[in-house]
């Protein structure tokens, strides 16, 4: 009866520690398949327009961020993050205002690099998006 015991013991013990390596190399493998993504909006308070900036968990930060936008002036693009670092010291992380923005500008164009590692391995995502102003 006492080897019954153990034998079911060890069963039980072999199952859990294989439910977790199990569970471990699935999110392993589920985390490394996913595309990283990165969130933009963009909003007037008056003359100036808020951008803000995010991107999830599955990236590490953005390598490169600019935004193109044309108004009277012609067209304009405003590096916010060149090179791993911020443009402009006097910004917040996640937030880039631009002062006295035209209000005849109805969209703007984000360029970006978002670095991210899979397999261990560092990769890059070059994407350009559009955005509306609200």
């Amino acid at each position: 009866m006492r080897a019954a015991l153990e034998k079911m013991v060890i069963r039980i013990i072999l199952w859990v520690l294989l439910a977790g390596v199990v569970g471990i190399v699935g999110y392993a493998v589920t985390f490394n398949l996913q595309t990283p993504k990165a969130y933009f909006h963009g909003f007037r308070r008056g003359n100036t327009l808020v951008f803000e900036y995010d991107h999830d968990y599955t990236s590490n930060a953005f390598y490169d961020l600019r935004i193109e936008y044309e108004d009277e002036e012609g067209q304009q693009i405003v590096p916010i993050i060149q090179d791993a670092a911020y443009a402009k010291i006097t910004q917040e992380y996640g937030k880039f205002v631009i002062e006295d923005f035209h209000s005849n500008v109805k969209s703007i164009n984000v360029i970006y690099h978002l670095q991210y590692d899979r397999w261990s391995m560092p990769c890059g995502l070059h994407k350009e998006e559009t955005i509306l102003i609200e």
